[in-house]
């Protein structure tokens, strides 16, 4: 009778070489059955089988639980007994004990009837049958282990000790009756106990603990000098890189970085079954990807697995940069010394005569307290005053002699900046003075980018919901000039004294409404919002006070070298997650808090991240000692093709207004214009912008070394760059430099002044001013009787069509007939 193949039993060589091979002994009947003729097939096969066990030992093998009958048939029907011996099978009904007892039970129960009927040869070939279909299927199974090896268990199992063939013999005893079936199992150890009846002894059944590691695509032969087929260069990862992963072609087995291989994000790469980059799409086709169920699939976030919050990647809303700059490793920035100066100094006068403004300049708010909190007694002078017993009137009687006259200053809730800002001013007042349904460009601070519409009212209840999965947003562009929000507001009197526009502008077009609104924006933005580095528009210089919460700024100095890379930077595709200051080398940061005042000159490359929930004023100016940086920023800006609508408004006709503003306050006396016609220069001993007192000029008995005003050194480095800038407008109007449309033509003539006499003379007129200011030569253009087709700009040939062509060599032979007729061939 064959044995049952589910339980092992004794290997004892004494037994076999004594007794034959017996059936399992049944409580029901008292005779023995007759032997079957299989037994010597049965013995050499549990010798393979002990053989086998080698694999491991009953102590590598962890407890598993026990399965249950329904478990089982499960585990049969997709198994695999193709390499076992053919024999009869029978399942018990109930199934909640194990497979060992459950067939043993069966078998004890097995009528004298059935086992007639078992013995005919219908019912022989149909077990045979059975049996058969469920071999089949374990050796699939045991095929596809074999295709498919686990390289961890492959490496565990070299590692194993050697079991020798005692233990296990010894570890898997042969039961002899069908007694020892149902109750000597609770002699067997509890790990070979605990092994499933369905799964062959020749299979290792080790139960490890799943990895902890997220699955990621094999990396394969990527180094550090790997090239990627796409941009042909080779870039580290660094920490706040997001981007910087490979992928293979499968195809020609190229190496891509995942940006240029066409994906967004990192993540995408998980889904890709086959990728095929654009060469080896028409050969083998487009990518493929795995297929997906329809139900939604978190995939956790181990960095803030480990944190004790589960959190998923799709919900983690920060900016890559966010993390490396709390945990100090962005970058390392070097240490600021930039100026700290207190509000009473902070004049346009002494920011003319010091050139103190070429640098980021912070007023402190200990410096700069807010008068609300004066008047409540939390000023450091008042509280001073106070500890002596007197009122702050009282500590100053003293100080002036009575006789003396003051000019009385209305109290418009001015602090020492005489700057004015609203008391307690909040995001939802900000909605209401400018009005709930006034439309506002957010910015996705993850990507970066703008677009997306959302009015005042929505935004004050995005900025008020107090929730830490919500996607961080950012507004960094409602102007508010116009609104009763911007009545209310009044900019540092320095930032009105040094303003450009303020000086130049008629004030006729500003009672129209038609002049540059950038004198107060209202920037609100979540905590952990980023903006990335950029220059404002039009090479602007920027105020910014800090109502509420807190801002990091991160400077690079506007170095040509430094302008130059940012310019770079701008067009490379790397730059979402490369970090500027990698690139520059130089890089500082500066941390504001509430009631800080931060001046920042023009040109400065800067990044702003907000460390806590944060509302603030701020705005844009143009001066007079900025003409240098400013036009470098004008042409980076045509460089890199950027957008009109992020181009300072009005910027040429500003500049055009700035000239005529110089001729008309200090006028070019005619004997200067006829010295310079003569070939002349004025000469000056000594640059105006030394005389700080106007000493010099009363020393010289020249009449035109007088000047109507005091000229600063920056001033007087930046009026050649002026002149040329306008000279370069004119000369695009009248369609003689190249590569400007006529489109462009059109908004620059648009933007020059009208009524002031012609353009081109206004600039020429202006080129000899600047001569006479600065006592330098006057430039060629500026002479009456310059050709303008001698200083046309030169650029690249241009290519001419074939009817161009054409007509060009009709006229050429048309000019020669004329000069030589008889020389002419008839043709």
């Amino acid at each position: 009778f064959p044995r049952d193949v589910y339980h092992s039993r004794t290997t004892n060589a004494s037994t076999h070489a004594q007794t034959p091979l017996l059936p399992p002994f049944s409580p029901h009947q008292t005779q023995s059955p007759r032997a079957d003729s299989s037994a010597q097939h049965q013995s050499s096969d549990s010798r393979d089988r002990a053989a086998n066990v080698k694999q491991a030992t009953p102590a590598q093998i962890p407890k598993a639980p026990t399965l249950n009958s329904k478990t089982i048939t499960k585990l049969e029907q997709s198994g695999d007994n193709s390499e076992r011996p053919q024999a009869p099978q029978h399942v018990h009904a109930d199934e909640n004990i194990s497979r060992g007892g459950s067939t043993d039970l069966a078998m004890s129960e097995t009528s004298e009837a059935s086992k007639t009927r078992r013995a005919g040869t219908k019912g022989r070939s149909k077990n045979v049958t059975k049996k058969s279909a469920m071999e089949k299927a374990t050796s699939k199974r045991a095929v596809s282990r074999k295709k498919t090896p686990n390289p961890a268990k492959a490496a565990k199992k070299t590692k194993a000790d050697p079991i020798d063939d005692s233990q296990a013999e010894a570890s898997i005893a042969r039961r002899k009756s069908m007694s020892d079936a149902v109750y000597g199992s609770r002699n067997v150890s509890s790990t070979e106990s605990s092994r499933s009846a369905s799964v062959p002894p020749e299979n290792g059944m080790l139960i490890r603990e799943a990895s902890r590691e997220k699955p990621v695509r094999k990396r394969g032969d990527v180094t550090s000098e790997t090239i990627c087929s796409g941009c042909f260069t080779s870039r580290e990862r660094t920490a706040s890189s997001e981007l910087d992963e490979w992928i293979s072609c499968n195809g020609c087995k190229k190496w891509f970085h995942i940006d240029c291989a066409g994906f967004k994000k990192a993540h995408e790469v998980r889904d890709v079954d086959k990728f095929f980059c654009n060469p080896c799409e028409p050969t083998h086709g487009k990518t493929t990807y795995v297929r997906k169920s329809a139900r939604a699939h978190a995939s956790v976030d181990y960095a803030e697995l480990q944190r004790g919050v589960l959190k998923t990647s799709e919900e983690s809303m920060e900016h890559h940069y966010i993390q490396p700059i709390k945990d100090g490793t962005l970058f390392p920035f070097d240490r600021e010394s930039f100026p700290r100066i207190r509000p009473e100094l902070v004049t346009r006068e002494f920011f003319e005569k010091s050139g103190t403004f070429v640098e980021p300049i912070c007023i402190p708010a200990e410096w700069n307290p807010r008068p609300w909190e004066e008047r409540a007694g939390k000023g450091e002078d008042f509280d001073k005053v106070a500890a002596a017993g007197r009122s702050p009137a009282d500590a100053t009687a003293d100080l002036y002699p009575e006789d003396f006259e003051y000019d009385s200053v209305r109290d418009d809730g001015q602090d020492k900046l005489d700057m004015v800002m609203p008391e307690g001013l909040s995001v939802r007042q900000v909605c209401n003075l400018v009005g709930p349904e006034y439309p506002l460009d957010v910015i996705d601070v993850k990507t970066q980018n703008s677009g997306a519409k959302m009015n005042l009212a929505k935004w004050a209840d995005y900025y008020e919901e107090e929730s830490e999965d919500k996607q961080i947003r950012n507004v960094i562009s409602l102007e508010v000039s116009q609104s009763k929000l911007g009545r209310l507001l009044r900019r540092p009197k320095v930032v009105r004294d040094i303003d450009l526009q303020d000086q130049v502008w008629p004030q006729e077009e500003t009672d129209k409404g038609k002049y540059p609104k950038v004198q107060y924006y209202c920037l609100m933005s979540i905590a952990d919002s980023y903006t990335d580095f950029h220059i404002d528009f039009g090479g602007s210089s920027v105020y910014y006070h800090i109502l509420k919460g807190k801002k990091t700024f991160f400077f690079i100095p506007p170095k040509p070298k430094h302008l130059k890379a940012y310019e770079e930077w701008n067009e490379s595709p790397q730059q979402n997650f490369t970090f500027l200051g990698n690139i520059t080398g130089e890089c500082y940061r500066v941390d504001l808090k509430e009631g800080d005042t931060m001046l920042i000159p023009s040109g400065w490359i800067h990044a702003v991240w907000t460390p806590e929930t944060s509302l603030v004023i701020g705005g844009n100016f143009l001066t007079r000692m900025s003409y240098k940086n400013q036009f470098k920023v004008v042409e980076i800006e045509k460089a890199n093709k950027t957008p009109m609508k992020f181009r300072y408004p009005f910027f040429q006709k500003i500049m055009f207004y700035t000239a005529l503003k110089y001729l008309k306050d200090d006028p070019l006396p005619p004997s200067i214009s006829q010295m310079f016609y003569e070939g002349k220069q004025f000469l000056r001993e000594q640059p105006i912008w030394q005389d700080f007192d106007g000493r010099l000029a009363a020393k010289d008995p020249r009449p035109e070394a007088q000047n109507s005003r005091y000229y600063s050194q920056a001033e007087l480095e930046g009026l050649p760059d002026l002149a040329l800038y306008l000279y370069h407008v004119v000369l695009a109007v009248l369609g003689l430099r190249d590569g400007i449309s006529a489109d462009q033509m059109k908004r620059m003539n648009a933007s020059i002044p009208k009524g002031h006499g012609e353009p081109l003379e206004v600039a020429k007129t202006f080129a000899l001013w600047v001569a006479w200011k600065t006592g330098e030569p006057a430039p060629a253009f500026a002479h009456p009787d310059a050709l303008l087709d001698t200083i046309r700009d030169e650029g690249p040939p241009k290519k001419l069509s074939a009817r161009a062509i054409k007509d060009l060599e009709r006229k050429e032979a048309f000019a020669a007939y004329k000069v030589a007729p008889d020389r002419q061939s008839e043709r």
